[in-house]
């Protein structure tokens, strides 16, 4: 059983994946739901006919996005891989959108709110499919943005502002597995962003 979690922006998304059958909850968290986010994930599991014990890996956004989401994600993912001693597998935010939602050839615009007056940012690229990045995650104001995509002349699909479902990250996780990927809790970081003193 895959277990994934994305809670860096609302709404959060949690999954499981087992026997080829996804288990999947979507939600607006209210802080009572984000302090009993265990309670939430063994409630899914159930409905997979299934425990916490039955996980085998698990994926999760570790950001960009909000500070008290991304840590109460990582914390509860990190101990359970802890606890069953599981691997698992960290994306950044941003990029998880654009493995949403990649397809053809198009140049991706990621954006999340980071303060009252910045924005998280990253570019993508797909070509048929595969994506690659054109930047790193970075923080900037709307204005200065604006400047940046000047460079551009070629259209940009904008996401982030659309749910991000947690199947997503199931995807993710089992690409990680087929390449033999190494994952531990132990270097799971959450991921931050700082304005950048050069992007582009």
């Amino acid at each position: 059983m895959i277990l994934a979690l994305h809670t860096a922006s609302q709404p959060y998304s949690i999954a499981v994946f087992t026997n080829g059958t996804l288990f999947e909850n979507t939600f607006h968290a209210t802080h009572a739901q984000s302090e009993s986010l265990i309670d939430e994930i063994e409630i899914l599991c159930k409905k997979a006919n299934g425990t916490l014990s039955d996980i085998t890996a698990i994926g999760l956004t570790q950001g960009p996005g909000g500070y008290t989401g991304i840590r109460l994600g990582i914390t509860t993912a990190k101990t359970i891989a802890q606890v069953l001693n599981l691997p698992i597998f960290g994306i950044s935010t941003l990029e998880a959108f654009v493995k949403q939602h990649a397809v053809g050839t198009n140049t991706y615009l990621v954006t999340l709110p980071a303060t009252r007056h910045d924005l998280n940012i990253a570019l993508f690229v797909s070509k048929n499919g595969p994506y690659k990045r054109l930047t790193p995650d970075f923080t900037c104001s709307p204005q200065h943005l604006e400047t940046l995509l000047k460079k551009f002349q070629e259209p940009i699909v904008q996401l982030g502002h659309e749910p991000l479902h947690a199947n997503t990250l199931i995807r993710y996780v089992q690409e990680c597995l087929k390449t033999q990927q190494a994952g531990s809790y132990k270097n799971l970081q959450p991921l931050y962003t700082h304005p950048p003193t050069s992007v582009f």
